[in-house]
């Protein structure tokens, strides 16, 4: 196949009509993330320990009196977890974190603050995730799936959970796509374009650089894969995209490259450390059809995931299947590749989404081109009808559960209620209208449409329930007003393992000293913390300390917080 695969392009179709597009599609996928965004705790390991790290380095940045930290302006070149080097990820997500946090005063913001102020990076990213796949779209085929494929994947609620959470997954995922989307501008330039291969295998680099900053060597395998893919399916011009692929990895490799070898010169032990990251975690092994989720993952177009994954060995689109292949291969090569480790994780497959969409937009567009042509689908009453038919009874159902079981969904009222099931169950009728006069991708706007109203009232629903609360914020917020403007030391015994949970860290905005028995006199301030054991309580007594307040430091995990007013620091 040697046909130019670009049909549209943001140059075709006019760059204020494709800019103008892409914005209006931002818009329409904002309202459900930020649906309770800084009202909620943090609740999910990852995003205590990315907004913990941030949050702590941002304090050293800037002094903390409570912490006797005194300001270090460089402190945002090393992240720290409870001042140890927090290396095993790159500090990329801390960085822009670090930059969301500007204005905050670090004797007086709370632990929210620094959550909903990461939480609004995370929908950056998510925003950045949708604009990767819609630039691919358009460059790869035209604004037909340039729209689909977008509204697709800022409409799944899998995407859009993560999208709204303080972690590096997200960051990876938009930030790895968007490297993609920069080689498919690239590789499909004209002849004439050679500016625009030279700025998108640019684009291409740099944002591996950034994929690389946020989680690690991982984000070679998420891009590289497509990259190769898609200059693969190309076919035009192989070489010289080969050439380029070269560079733009060098591009990435200089980007990341000097914070290697500047953390190997200033940490002891960081290769180690890098290596124990690497195995972490394979004794947790889950079964191999784990990612077959994935189909639930990318509600409410599971169907037409499946029949995207078909579409590219059906018989119509043959002369199309190389074009088609770009996203079939890009989609399995990740999903085989995160099948294969024991350790699995839901987040992990978030990189394959923007895949996932473009697979679903592809086959919209498809029968649309069917429709333009005056022919129909014959078997598509085998994705239309089960896909309308579960959106239908999802519009009544699920309201009412809000009713009927709001300690498990959330609460809503009667009136909420019924006037959100009438609204879906519209935008429901609108769309089997449509898919019956075989307008399929009004149909598309439609499953789109009913998406955004469903994952509001979700959203808002669900992150209101009590589950949400984290059970050790108390304990933190309590252990730090107790110690006021006093610094907190931890009693280690030898043999116990010297890690703190970080929720104490997190929501106490505290780091904590630590100290061994024959130390407690110089280094125990007035405030120190031990584990709850005899050995422990008869070393605090005979140093002079009294117990005032038991609390759950991990879950299961019971400490003493002693306190010595002879001490003043």
């Amino acid at each position: 196949m040697n046909e130019p695969i670009l049909q549209s392009s943001p140059r075709a179709i006019g760059a204020g009509r494709a800019w103008g597009g892409l914005l209006l599609i931002w818009l329409l996928c904002l309202p459900p993330m930020l649906v309770k965004l800084g009202a909620t705790d943090s609740g999910r390991t990852m995003e205590n320990i990315t907004v913990m790290t941030s949050q702590e380095t941002y304090l050293r940045q800037h002094g903390s009196i409570k912490n006797n930290l005194e300001a270090d302006p460089h402190a945002w070149l090393l992240p720290t977890r409870n001042l140890q080097p927090r290396i095993t990820k790159p500090p990329g997500a801390v960085w822009l974190n670090l930059l969301a946090f500007t204005g905050l005063d670090s004797n007086q913001a709370t632990a929210q603050d620094f959550i909903f102020r990461g939480r609004l990076v995370a929908v950056a990213m998510y925003l950045v995730l949708i604009g990767a796949v819609y630039w691919i779209g358009l460059s790869w085929e035209g604004g037909r799936l340039a729209v689909v494929s977008s509204l697709a994947v800022g409409t799944m609620w899998f995407v859009q959970r993560e999208g709204m959470t303080a972690q590096y997954d997200i960051h990876m995922a938009g930030w790895s796509a968007l490297s993609v989307a920069g080689v498919a501008w690239a590789i499909t330039a004209p002849e004439s374009g050679k500016i625009r291969r030279v700025i998108g295998w640019i684009i291409a680099g740099a944002a591996l650089g950034l994929a690389w900053y946020a989680k690690g060597p991982l984000a070679l395998v998420v891009t590289l894969i497509p990259w190769v893919i898609f200059v693969w399916c190309r076919k035009t011009n192989w070489k010289q995209n080969v050439l380029w692929m070269i560079a733009a990895l060098l591009i990435a490799c200089a980007m990341i490259g000097p914070w290697y070898v500047w953390i190997v010169r200033t940490v002891p032990g960081a290769m180690k450390v890098w290596m124990t990251e690497a195995e972490a975690q394979r004794d947790k092994a889950n079964q191999i059809y784990y990612y077959v989720v994935v189909l639930a993952m990318v509600a409410p177009w599971t169907m037409w995931l499946i029949g995207g994954l078909v579409l590219p060995w059906t018989k119509p689109v043959r002369e199309q299947r190389r074009r088609l292949l770009a996203a079939w291969w890009w989609f399995v090569a990740i999903f085989v590749f995160f099948t294969i480790p024991g350790a699995k994780q839901q987040r992990y497959i978030l990189p394959a989404m923007a895949a996932a969409a473009l697979l679903i937009g592809q086959l919209w567009t498809q029968n649309q081109r069917q429709a333009d042509r005056g022919e129909r689908d014959e078997g598509i009453n085998l994705l239309s009808v089960p896909h309308w038919s579960a959106l239908a009874v999802a519009s009544v159902a699920y309201p009412l559960m809000l009713v009927l079981r709001p300690d498990i969904n959330g609460a809503a009222t009667w009136t909420i209620a019924v006037c959100a099931s009438v609204a879906m169950l519209a935008i429901v009728a609108m769309g089997v209208r449509w898919h019956w006069q075989w307008r399929p991708l009004a149909a598309a706007l439609a499953t789109a449409g009913w998406a955004l109203a469903f994952t509001t009232l979700m959203w808002s629903a669900y992150l209101s329930l009590p589950r949400h609360a984290n059970e050790l914020r108390p304990y933190a917020e309590h252990v730090d007003a107790l110690a006021g403007d006093h610094p907190l030391t931890m009693l280690w015994l030898e043999g116990q393992k010297r890690s703190i949970n970080e929720e104490l860290h997190l929501y106490s905005l505290r780091v904590v000293y630590g100290t061994s028995p024959e130390n407690l006199a110089q280094r125990g301030g007035r405030f120190v913390i031990s584990s709850e054991d005899e050995t422990s309580r008869a070393i605090m007594h005979e140093a002079g300390y009294e117990p005032i307040y038991r609390f759950e430091q991990n879950y299961g995990l019971w400490n003493i917080l002693w306190e010595n007013p002879q001490k003043t620091q």
